[in-house]
């Protein structure tokens, strides 16, 4: 008689047990042998969005601060797309926070790192528009003058303000027109105008030239004061720290640190020879530093931003062409007293200069005053 032993626990026979068991071992060892792709997948999505976090704070706490920070600050920002966009392509592969991070890294490189604005000012404020400001570095006369004036008629400028600009022409205004002028920064009116004051550079390593001037400008709808400016810029330190090689030389940072502490007396010596003056004042000029500076921040943070307030888009003002690395910046500004706001801002075509214009239409809010 054939007698077959059972596994108490299956009711199967002994030897099918081993064997089932000896399969399922394989099985299990197979699984651990094969490479789970899933740790490098978090690995490369994490790592993605900090460098794009890590990027908005080194703009806006770092820049104008260190010499990293600066050079992040004026560099190319689209570089940072790089890293979200390798994180967006696993987040599929993701879960549901996962994906809110993406979102969120998303909504800080359209608008943090790249600057990408929306008018959301132009909705808050009262009255109707009354003043047309154009404000353009003309890069030493470099301008294709028949162009800007082209420009001014077009778009029935009220107030021109110039930086770097040595001879304007007689006929880029109206003969009518009223001006004042310091160094190379002019103010032209269609209104009288009346030089009020000048603010010349303190640095004692730098010749003294005038770095703002101020008018008071009598218009049909008050008398209020306006300033033009050319700050400092940081170009020969980015410059000396850019390689053809490496990308950066970090031993030719010193230049660039520098520069940081000159921009920043600078504009607070400028900030502070214009803080005498009624919230009427509009300033408006070359400030060769973006809003997310900490200089502009310390130096200007205190005036609303035609752009910022009205203006769409991201709003580069400057190219820059240093060892064959072209980039582009948002450095030229009209700021408003409190009594001003912004019905429309807007940067104007190219016209010669390696800045561009920027054109802001502006509404009186407070009351009007008359000094006759």
């Amino acid at each position: 008689m054939r007698i077959q032993l059972l596994c108490a626990a299956t009711a199967e026979p002994i030897g099918a047990t081993r064997l089932r068991f000896e399969k399922e071992v394989n099985n299990q060892n197979r699984t651990l042998a094969r490479p789970n792709p899933h740790w490098l997948i978090q690995l490369i999505f994490y790592a993605g969005l900090s460098l794009t976090f890590g990027a908005v704070l080194a703009i806006y706490f770092a820049g104008d601060r260190t010499w990293w920070g600066t050079a992040i600050l004026f560099g190319p920002r689209w570089i940072w797309a790089i890293p979200l966009g390798i994180a967006l392509l696993v987040t599929p592969r993701m879960g549901r926070i996962p994906k809110g991070l993406s979102i969120l890294g998303l909504a800080c490189f359209v608008f943090l790192i790249l600057g990408f604005n929306l008018p959301v000012g132009r909705l808050i404020g009262s009255g109707n528009v009354s003043l047309r400001i154009m404000t353009l570095n003309v890069g030493i006369d470099r301008a294709r003058w028949n162009e800007l004036g082209k420009l001014i008629r077009d778009q029935r400028i009220d107030i021109l303000v110039l930086q770097e600009c040595r001879n304007p022409p007689d006929d880029l205004v109206p003969p009518n027109w009223h001006s004042v002028h310091a160094g190379e920064l002019f103010i032209l009116s269609r209104y009288p105008i009346a030089q009020t004051g000048i603010v010349t550079r303190a640095l004692s390593h730098r010749y003294p030239r005038p770095i703002a001037l101020i008018g008071s400008i009598d218009s049909p709808f008050g008398t209020f004061p306006l300033a033009t400016l050319h700050m400092l810029s940081p170009s020969q330190g980015l410059q000396q720290l850019l390689s053809a090689i490496t990308l950066i030389d970090v031993s030719r940072k010193g230049t660039l640190e520098q520069e940081i502490i000159w921009r920043r007396m600078e504009n607070l010596h400028a900030s502070g020879g214009l803080q005498n003056y009624s919230e009427d004042l509009i300033i408006a000029g070359d400030f060769n530093t973006p809003v997310e500076s900490t200089i502009y921040r310390q130096a200007w943070g205190r005036y609303g931003n035609a752009f910022s307030q009205a203006g769409i888009g991201i709003g580069q003002t400057v190219s820059f062409q240093r060892r064959n690395f072209s980039f582009s910046c948002r450095v030229d500004h009209v700021l408003l007293g409190s009594n001003w706001r912004a019905g429309a801002a807007w940067v104007g075509p190219d016209v010669g200069s390696d800045h561009r214009p920027v054109i802001a239409e502006l509404r009186r809010t407070g009351a009007v005053q008359h000094l006759r």
